[in-house]
């Protein structure tokens, strides 16, 4: 079994996919998977599921959630009553966030682009959904979802480390145009699509790349460009010839 938490929260059972119906019983079981294997006190668990302002009843339909969820799963083991709270004990990989960690850290140990390139694509797409999307407005989740998107963002970076190396410049300039404009002031993302520019024969558009955001970083933190992106800054301007990778 599975817990997912890109997109929807829902289940992954033996007999396919099972939604979770209802706000708060979504929050339970997202919250028992976020802090999967640990015991979650009772109030800490409420003042998460409730935002806090839960009402006096909340302990009593805490327990109805963790009923139904227990039903809904197929699995009455998974969901442990303890002295303190509740826990959420499952098998291996338990959740697709844990899935993802797991592809990313098999990705890091082989110096093979092509398989390190498979695998990170395999966790990206994990990703079918904003994070904890029903649970959005509620604090702690969307603390979580912001945790989790980062997450996805740092697999996305990787890959697109692993495809330039296998020299995908082309296929890779708009996807960087995109993530460069939805993230601002991330170095790392604007030094990748400065690389690809400028293999593809485009040295002023990576020159520009690079002012545009030096100005945006002076504007916006009052700092400068880190060495990696000053360095391959240099590089471009003195027309070096094509790095293997920007790792």
């Amino acid at each position: 079994m599975q817990i997912r938490l890109f997109g929807p929260v829902t289940a992954l059972t033996p007999d396919g996919e099972r939604p979770i119906r209802g706000r708060r019983r979504a929050a339970v079981l997202a919250a028992l998977a976020l802090k999967s294997g640990q015991t979650v006190d009772v109030a800490e668990l409420v003042d998460i599921v409730w935002d806090g302002s839960a009402p006096r009843t909340a302990s009593d339909t805490l327990r109805n959630h963790v009923s139904y969820l227990r039903h809904v799963i197929g699995d009455r083991a998974a969901i442990v009553a303890r002295s303190a709270g509740y826990v959420l004990e499952l098998d291996g990989a338990g959740t697709d966030v844990d899935v993802l960690q797991h592809l990313v850290e098999k990705a890091g140990q082989t110096s093979d682009a092509g398989r390190r390139a498979a695998w990170l694509r395999e966790a990206v797409d994990l990703r079918h959904g904003p994070p904890l999307a029903d649970l959005t407005g509620l604090a702690w989740f969307d603390g979580h979802a912001r945790r989790l998107d980062q997450l996805v963002l740092h697999a996305r970076r990787l890959l697109i480390d692993a495809r330039l190396e296998l020299g995908e410049h082309e296929q890779l300039v708009p996807e960087l145009e995109q993530l460069a404009g939805l993230n601002r002031l991330d170095e790392h993302l604007h030094r990748q699509l400065m690389l690809a520019l400028y293999r593809v024969g485009r040295q002023a558009d990576a020159l520009t790349t690079y002012q545009m955001m030096r100005e945006r970083l002076d504007a916006e933190l009052g700092v400068l460009p880190g060495p990696p992106l000053q360095d391959l800054h240099t590089a471009i301007l003195r027309q070096e010839p094509d790095r293997k990778s920007v790792v």
